[in-house]
């Protein structure tokens, strides 16, 4: 019996886990490439498959790039939300 990989992405870290994994990575706490060792000493380990599916093969900067491209997208989206919210909420008055 095969098993068919599915890819997960990082879209089920938090923002909390994000900012986390950031501050690991400027403070210079998490060593690239990525190791399943690395990811355990900062307390990453029930997220090693969305880490090492995502960022295996990428350096701390471009780990830090990704990080904040996620981050970016999500507040964008979150406006995005609020405004249309706010926009409907308009009309029913």
């Amino acid at each position: 019996m095969t098993h068919k990989f599915h890819p997960i992405g990082l879209s089920e870290l938090k923002d909390k886990e994000i900012k986390k994994l950031l501050g690991h990575i400027y403070r210079q706490e998490l060593t690239f490439p990525l190791t399943a060792q690395s990811i355990a000493c900062i307390g990453f380990q029930y997220r090693h498959e969305q880490l090492m599916g995502v960022l295996r093969n990428v350096n701390a900067e471009g780990a830090q790039a990704v990080l904040i491209c996620i981050m970016a997208e999500r507040l964008s989206c979150a406006e995005k939300l609020k405004r249309l919210t706010r926009q409907l909420n308009e009309n029913r008055m």
